[in-house]
């Protein structure tokens, strides 16, 4: 576990950067246990002088999706999916990756954009191959999400869908107070899809949903008895310097997912590509 220390000195600005969340919140949601959810990792960052934490998880035995903003500038300095990435010993798998590699829309747009614009939360996404496949891990199932219209009639509005991340428990206001919160806890929590907009999913309040560090972990629902991946955790926006609004979760739609297929050359269940 690190050091309080550390983390203040380095919070406002790695987190504000990795997981672009102000608000003020008490997370509820679930800790994983160990047999839980066993395909999504947490990944430790630095960049410079700051640090902080993101979450990823397995669609192929040797391919994670992430959030592209987690790894832009940023290098991975550790990869587990112990439920505790404080403590992430050998019985859990910690593999070694290659680089990550960010959508190149996003690397285009991030150049002129703020972190925030929503033409830039749009392409929010990275993939990370491993050296070697994990064995005894069953990636997440991909459900794409090929189309997603801009009118409240698409037929995900309303849907359960559950949240997972190894984000802080507790974060206040827009300076960032961590005060009694736990870093790098894998937790899942649950909520319902408010809207969709510009290729992203909203969901209502935070209770149990995204907060600091959750950023690159996945939006599932639940359809036929199985929970199936449909989207990449992104951000939190905010209405005003102290008071929370909603998640938001860009869409597994075909283009990013095609991407990563053709771009690392692994062949991703459930893509529908060209």
């Amino acid at each position: 576990r690190r050091s309080r220390t550390l983390f203040a000195a380095v919070t406002t600005v790695a987190f504000s950067i990795l997981s672009l969340g102000f608000g003020i919140e008490e997370r509820g949601g679930r800790d994983a246990k160990d047999n839980e959810l066993t395909a999504v990792y947490g990944m430790e960052l630095s960049g410079g002088d700051t640090a902080g934490v993101c979450t990823a998880f397995l669609v192929t035995p040797n391919l994670l999706f992430t959030a592209a903003h987690c790894v832009y500038n940023y290098s991975i300095t550790s990869l587990s999916n112990a439920p505790d990435i404080n403590r992430a010993t050998r019985r859990y798998s910690n593999p070694k990756f290659h680089k990550p590699v960010i959508l190149p829309k996003y690397k285009e747009l991030r150049k002129n954009r703020e972190a925030r614009d929503p033409i830039l939360m749009q392409h929010d996404f990275a993939y990370i191959k491993l050296k070697n496949p994990v064995t005894g891990i069953t990636p997440l199932p991909i459900k794409g999400v090929h189309e997603l219209p801009d009118n409240g009639s698409f037929s995900y509005i309303g849907k359960n869908v559950r949240t997972v991340g190894y984000g802080v428990t507790r974060y206040r206001g827009k300076d960032a107070d961590y005060s009694e919160e736990h870093r790098g806890i894998k937790r899942y929590g649950s909520s319902k899809i408010e809207g969709i907009s510009s290729w992203m999913f909203t969901l209502p309040g935070l209770s149990g949903n995204i907060l600091p560090g959750d950023s690159g972990g996945p939006l599932m629902i639940l359809e036929n008895g199985q929970w199936s991946v449909i989207g990449v955790n992104q951000s939190i926006a905010h209405k005003t310097e102290t008071e929370y609004d909603e998640g938001r979760i860009v869409g597994l739609r075909r283009e990013l997912v095609c991407w990563a297929e053709r771009d690392s050359g692994v062949q991703i269940p459930g893509a529908i590509c060209p």
